[in-house]
């Protein structure tokens, strides 16, 4: 007989690691253990939902009291959950993580909408209640007991709207108003504008005349300064005259330059040596000096002034006097312009009538070879305008509504 000789097996050597600092450790120790403990506590959770050694033995274990299930299976062949059911059926006990944690009342919450259905509820028995104790309300109280057959005795009332009736038009206060214009119809002509004038009317009326001719020369004038000048063409001699005169200027201004150069590099030598101690304490006691004087004269005529307080309170009395009495004239010449005519109304200024007048040469002594100046239908609608009974006007010459189209003609069709 072969005696074989069992040694014990000896464990296998486990190959040894470096566990020098944080990485090391965490890499090479074995967590085979504590993974497969964790694990068997998840699925222990699946199953029963929860740990098997906190769950209690009323739960783990319970009485079949349901029958057999053979018996069951033959009966409810018919209701059979499918494959695809079964596969997609939730079998862990672990309940689904919500986005929004559900608050936990408890069994004495009532939801918002069952307070609401409640109110409404009370306050409808509230309402079928008092229903009979409520006073006639305003409609009711109004509308009269009257016979719908009855004949057509009653007064038909007219029935009436704010749609139906029409507002007045309110009129401006000044429609009743009489005009206060203090211009006449007709204005005297001047003693010069006669047939036979004496010469001295005459020599009158011709100056006004002529001082209006003046004005408008005037304001024409003005009006060309403002236009574009025209172009004057340079002559031989002008040219001349100006190459001496640039000359003259570049000279002056290359003398000029040279003085700054000078003063400059002056004031730079200046700049550049520093100051001596006495040279700053000299400036010092001159900058102090100056401050003094300037308070001493601040002083002396803040003393001046009041010892003439008196009198400029009375200057004040006296201007102020003198401007409420300025303005009671002005709120007289305002009441005054009220009455006056307007010089401008809409867009045009009222036309001033032109003054009617002959020359001497043009003067004739008796009225059969008199020659009529003016005209009387112009001067009523210058009455008028004064008068601002009509809106001045001014005469528009009419526009070409479309431009004029050119076109060219051949030779042969001109034939």
């Amino acid at each position: 007989m072969l005696a074989a000789v069992l040694k014990p097996k000896s464990k296998k050597a486990v190959s040894k690691s470096s566990r020098k600092g944080k990485k090391a450790w965490r890499k090479n120790v074995d967590i085979t253990e504590v993974e497969e403990a964790l694990e068997k506590i998840r699925d222990e959770e699946k199953t029963l939902g929860g740990k098997l050694s906190d769950i209690s033995t009323e739960s783990l274990f319970s009485i079949d009291v349901k029958g057999d299930s053979e018996v069951k299976k033959k009966v409810d062949k018919k209701s059979v959950k499918l494959h695809i059911d079964q596969v997609l059926e939730n079998r862990s006990k672990i309940p689904g993580v919500f986005s929004k944690p559900r608050p936990n009342y408890g069994k004495n919450h009532t939801s918002k909408y069952t307070k609401m259905m409640l109110e409404k509820l009370a306050k409808k028995n509230y309402i079928e209640k008092n229903a009979n104790n409520t006073e006639s309300s305003d409609v009711v109280m109004k509308t009269g007991e009257y016979d719908l057959w009855a004949q057509a005795d009653d007064q038909s009332e007219d029935v009436s709207h704010s749609i139906m009736k029409q507002k007045k038009i309110k009129p401006p206060p000044t429609l009743n108003m009489k005009p206060a214009v203090n211009t006449p119809a007709i204005h005297l002509p001047h003693s010069g504008s006669s047939y036979i004038p004496l010469f001295k009317d005459h020599q009158e009326l011709l100056m006004i005349a002529h001082e209006e001719e003046v004005i408008k020369l005037k304001k024409t004038q003005h009006i060309n300064s403002k236009l574009p000048c025209p172009v004057v063409v340079p002559s031989e001699q002008n040219i001349e005259n100006m190459i001496d005169e640039s000359d003259e200027k570049s000279s002056e201004e290359d003398e000029i330059e040279l003085e700054e150069i000078i003063e400059k590099a002056t004031s730079q030598t200046k700049e550049q040596r520093r100051k001596t101690k006495a040279e700053r304490n000299k400036e010092k006691r001159k900058r102090v000096k100056i401050r003094e004087e300037e308070q001493r004269k601040t002083h002396k005529d803040f003393m001046k002034k009041f010892e003439k307080l008196p009198e400029i309170i009375k200057t004040v009395e006296n201007e102020c006097a003198e401007h409420e009495k300025m303005m009671i004239e002005r709120t007289k010449l305002a009441e005054e312009m009220t009455k006056m005519p307007k010089k401008k109304i809409g867009k045009y200024r009222v036309r001033k009538a032109p003054i009617d007048v002959k020359l001497t040469e043009d003067l004739e002594g008796t009225l059969r070879l008199l020659k009529p100046e003016g005209n009387l239908f112009r001067d009523r609608m210058i009455s008028y305008e004064e008068r601002n009974i009509i809106e001045p006007r001014v005469p528009v010459s009419k526009k070409r509504k479309y431009k004029l189209k050119e076109y060219v003609r051949n030779s042969y069709k001109n034939s």
